[in-house]
């Protein structure tokens, strides 16, 4: 990176947004800035991340376990970026739509387990896997999803549209992985 792009990252579970200003925000308080405007692709790649098929050969490889996706994201992605994360033995996958703040899928998928979730409730997908859902009435914050397959934990982050239809769509994106 050139002298002339001061770039400090903390992109934590969420939401980008861009502004015509030149600052490029993270959901919570954390921004990078740089001396001009950066897009969404440039931003992400700053950030260490890729497209879908090099993080997941990427991860498949370094870790020697399968991963699966979800067929069925609830709104048309335009933008879709992956980051293997070593030293924690995970990836990430962003699924973004034009209207971020309403459109916005983040799966995270960990060898290590993510830990348990308090305030939410147990569901069953159509294939019988257990998952635990955690609502957020608050408009500002996401509807949380995980489940175990194999070794590996999967975590599911939905920013929806219509938020009274969140809860229905992360559930449809659980059926729709190969679980």
């Amino acid at each position: 990176m050139n002298n002339t792009l001061k770039v400090s990252i903390f992109i934590l579970l969420l939401l980008f947004t861009y502004h015509n200003t030149n600052d490029v925000y993270a959901f919570g308080s954390y921004k990078f800035q740089t001396k001009k405007p950066m897009t969404i692709e440039e931003a992400y790649k700053a950030d260490g991340y890729t497209n879908f098929k090099e993080a997941t050969k990427e991860f498949e490889k370094t870790f020697h376990s399968k991963i699966n996706l979800p067929h069925n994201i609830p709104f048309k992605t335009i933008y879709r970026y992956g980051k293997v994360e070593k030293n924690s033995s995970q990836v990430t996958f962003e699924y973004l739509g034009k209207n971020f703040k309403g459109n916005q899928l983040k799966v995270i998928i960990r060898l290590n387990q993510l830990g348990e979730f308090k305030g939410g409730e147990n569901y069953y997908t159509k294939s019988g896997t257990k998952v635990y859902i955690r609502q957020n009435p608050n408009p500002n914050h996401p509807t949380l999803l995980s489940f175990k397959k194999d070794n590996l934990q999967y975590y599911l982050i939905l920013f929806y549209q219509d938020k009274g239809l969140e809860k229905k769509k992360i559930i449809e994106i659980a059926n729709s992985f190969d679980i």
